[in-house]
């Protein structure tokens, strides 16, 4: 029995989310009607490059409040190049940062390695090439022991093209087969500026299937049970009135 995939990220930039709040509203009501449309019945919004005004903050739980039962979750990222200084800059992130999931990137093998056991991180995101050649087994092995998601980004695997599509491609195989081995939760994440990123989780499962060589199983859990995963997570940060009212994960008896 699988959970249903409902939940799908969103990158949204600041080119895409104007500061205004009447900008904001239309956009984040767009990507709704987008999101439900494809039979995803939530996202989550990556607020890391967006500045959190009073006025925006204001304008996105008033935009939660409206589309529920759809479900607004929101994440930002925290960045370490080096081992120096990590536990303090950790400290109460999760109330400085103010969201429901907090991700971090390294390129630095011994900073994941760190990252992998830390409760105070959701997710370990690898975007570049070097932060997919810095993973390796005792992270994915660490990242499975405590729960921590590793993400890596759907886009191009569908965007890329030539030898940088073949270098990414053959980084994620590996990664894919480290986190399959230490039981990790691997993640694809999707972006906003492409229509075939949201189709549905199923849909993404196949492509996944294709472009990796993943096995049906490999594919579901990533594109299905892992996001669902991460959705439950999240409304663990929360209180329970809004608990109740996210907690849209439902069982798929099929």
């Amino acid at each position: 029995m699988l959970a249903r995939a409902s939940v799908i990220d969103v990158f949204i930039e600041p080119r895409v989310l104007p500061p205004s709040t009447g900008g904001a509203k239309e956009v984040l009501g767009r990507w709704i009607a987008r999101a439900r449309s494809v039979g995803y019945d939530g996202f989550i919004i990556d607020l890391s490059s967006t500045e959190k005004t009073p006025g925006f903050v204001a304008t996105l739980r008033e935009v939660q409040l409206q589309a529920a039962p759809f479900a607004i979750f929101t994440r930002k990222a925290i960045v370490l190049d080096d081992r120096g200084g990590v536990k303090a800059r950790l400290a109460g992130i999760r109330g400085r940062l103010g969201a429901d999931a907090i991700y971090a990137r390294s390129g630095n093998p011994e900073v994941l390695n760190f990252l992998a056991k830390d409760g105070r991180i959701d997710i370990i995101r690898l975007e570049t090439l070097a932060e997919l050649d810095a993973f390796n087994d005792g992270i994915a092995s660490l990242a499975g022991q405590h729960g921590t998601f590793i993400e890596l980004s759907f886009a191009p695997l569908v965007r890329t093209r030539g030898a940088s599509r073949s270098k990414y491609i053959r980084a994620c195989n590996k990664i894919l087969e480290i986190c399959d081995k230490h039981h990790a939760r691997l993640l694809f994440s999707s972006d906003a500026d492409q229509l075939v990123d949201v189709k549905n989780a199923w849909q993404k499962a196949t492509v996944l299937q294709i472009l990796l060589d993943a096995s049906e199983q490999q594919a579901r859990e990533i594109a299905i049970k892992h996001p669902a995963a991460l959705v439950e997570r999240c409304t663990g940060t929360k209180d329970d009135a809004t608990v109740a009212r996210l907690d849209l994960v439902e069982d798929d008896t099929t």
